[in-house]
């Protein structure tokens, strides 16, 4: 996986970057993050001993992401990046704060922090889908009545906006030829792929 990840990295024109949480769980031992709190997915068991919470702030974080770039160009000086921000909120929080604050918390870090690092570097660009899904101007109509995941509307009006900023600055992309047999079509996107954040719901019955 890591050896696909070091060729994708080398190889690409773009990274689409999407900042999620500022919550998250290591490995005191080995310093290694995870994906998930170990113990809220099947197979896995906390340790309170082991496994260690971390909330990341501004600083700390924004020296992580500064790490990450320069390394990513060092591998490939021609790389650009394309950081988001994801609009879904957090299902539980390992903080003392309730939910709401500290999604609140969380996502606004994670903003400033795309904004700052747009501003510093001139690889590095920030797409508003953020804003796009949690404006007030839409009243929460691309989310679920969960109010935690986002609509196929959503997508589409998020990824409508977004082509449309392309063609204005680089031009219409010309449409591609038709697939020579349904084998070469492109598959419907798999409907168990999810976020860090809804998984964390998946297992919350």
């Amino acid at each position: 996986m890591l050896a696909a990840i070091a060729q994708g990295v080398k190889s690409a024109n773009l990274m689409v970057f999407t900042l999620g949480l500022t919550e998250g769980w290591e490995n005191s031992e080995t310093g290694l993050h995870y994906a998930l709190c170990p113990g809220t997915v099947p197979g896995t068991q906390f340790n309170p001993d082991v496994h260690r919470f971390r909330n990341g702030d501004f600083a700390s974080l924004s020296r992580m992401m500064g790490q990450a770039l320069r390394l990513l160009r060092a591998q490939n000086p021609r790389l650009r990046v394309l950081l988001t921000v994801s609009p879904v909120p957090l299902t539980a929080t390992a903080t003392p704060q309730h939910v709401l604050t500290a999604t609140s918390y969380s996502k606004s870090v994670l903003r400033a922090l795309a904004g700052e690092l747009a501003l510093k570097y001139r690889y590095v660009d920030y797409f508003p889908s953020y804003e796009i899904i949690t404006h007030p101007v839409f009243r929460g109509m691309f989310f679920a009545p969960n109010m935690r995941s986002v609509e196929a509307a959503g997508v589409d009006t998020v990824m409508g906006h977004f082509f449309a900023d392309q063609a204005r600055v680089f031009g219409a992309v010309a449409p591609k030829p038709a697939p020579r047999s349904a084998r070469e079509s492109t598959p419907d996107v798999d409907d168990g792929l999810r976020c860090e954040e809804e998984m964390l719901g998946a297992f919350a019955k």
